[in-house]
């Protein structure tokens, strides 16, 4: 009975998870979280806000953790050429919401503004802090001077990071100036149990249909994809009288994505989707494609092969390693996604779908993991107190 008692009141150490959205396929994980620590998701996006999953709020309903979404005025700072695309955003209300929860460790899952607060309220807190990467070495290639700073100054600075363990994960961080002692790997799962390969839709002609499932806003890379159909009219004309272009979403962009569809009868724009909307759709793509200047990982792709669906991926995309480097592309060379579209019409590729058995550990496994590895540093502190 003692035993009892002592278990039901013991205080959970407070934990706050900063995430650039209320991402279903981040649940697992912070499920996992929960059963070790008091966890307060905070979320940089509101709820809904990515327009192909309008189940989001029933998802979650009925959680073990604190869900805070952050509404207060953002601001993004230019920093580059491209407008809306090469800059950083800024969270004004970060710091406000890290003073609410008063947390006892935080983790953040980006290299950016919101990292670069939160780790100056856990040094004036005296907390530890960790960055979860998720990103591409690939993106360091056109990342702006501002955000490569930044990105710097974290390495350098932040004492604890979370990898996947590949070459595109610990030997980028590395090269950062994060040191390996640093650094905690574990291996990339994910929960596939919403999604499976399900019942292919028998197509009933000749189409060849192009999906893409995106908040329609200029780093999603849409008009980089228009640019690359074009060209696959310049080195294949038959297949492009065949080309179906679906796109699933809103955002910014609708109304010039319209205007410019309005000339263009092989774009449908199909605007926002249930998730059963959005599986059918899945299994009845010829292909999936992600064409992304910037995203710190795309779970689309994770939905898309998870369907049994072939997928091309932008490599400045950190989902771009769930698949084999053939399925890769660089959506700043239009030639780039054509050729691999044409190879693939003509049966050059070999589709593999990706299967839960595939993957190095359970997602259950995993989580226990991370949450054994943030627990130990929770421990840590609480001696050196």
């Amino acid at each position: 009975m003692e035993k009892f008692i002592i278990r039901s009141t013991m205080v959970k150490p407070r934990l706050v998870f900063l995430h650039h959205s209320l991402d279903i396929h981040k649940q697992w994980l912070w499920k996992a979280l929960s059963e070790d620590f008091d966890l307060t998701v905070i979320a940089g996006a509101s709820k809904g806000v990515r327009p192909w999953d309008l189940q989001r709020d029933s998802e979650f309903e009925s959680v073990p953790y604190r869900i805070v979404i952050s509404r207060g005025p953002n601001l993004f700072v230019q920093s580059g050429r491209e407008r809306g695309v090469d800059g950083v955003q800024l969270r004004f209300d970060t710091l406000r919401l890290l003073n609410n929860e008063d947390p006892d460790l935080v983790v953040s899952t980006e290299t950016g503004m919101r990292s670069l607060l939160a780790y100056w309220y856990s040094q004036r807190k005296k907390i530890p802090f960790t960055i979860w990467w998720e990103g591409t070495p690939f993106q360091h290639r056109r990342v702006n001077w501002l955000r490569r700073m930044i990105r710097k100054f974290l390495a350098t600075r932040v004492d604890h990071w979370i990898t996947h363990g590949s070459e595109f994960d610990s030997t980028y961080v590395q090269s950062l100036g994060v040191a390996r002692e640093r650094i905690f790997e574990t291996p990339f799962t994910i929960n596939g149990e919403p999604f499976s390969p399900g019942t292919r839709i028998e197509k009933l002609d000749d189409n060849f249909t192009l999906l893409v499932a995106s908040q329609l806003h200029k780093r999603k890379g849409i008009a980089q994809l228009f640019a690359s159909l074009e060209h696959v009219a310049q080195i294949d004309e038959e297949l492009f009288s065949r080309l179906e272009l679906r796109i699933a979403g809103s955002g910014q962009l609708e109304n010039s994505i319209a205007e410019f569809a309005a000339t263009r009868p092989y774009i449908v724009l199909l605007g926002a989707l249930s998730r059963e909307q959005l599986i059918s759709e899945y299994r009845n793509a010829n292909v999936f494609v992600f064409p992304s200047l910037d995203d710190q990982w795309g779970v689309v792709v994770n939905e898309a092969v998870m369907c049994g669906t072939p997928c091309f991926c932008s490599h400045y995309a950190g989902a771009h390693r769930l698949l084999p480097s053939q399925w890769w592309f660089d959506p700043l060379r239009p030639s780039d996604l054509a050729e691999r579209l044409r190879a693939f019409s003509l049966g050059q590729y070999e589709c593999v779908p990706l299967t839960v058995k595939g993957l190095p550990k359970p997602h259950s496994e995993v989580g226990k993991e991370v949450s054994a590895f943030l627990q130990s540093l929770y421990e840590q502190r609480e001696k050196r107190q």
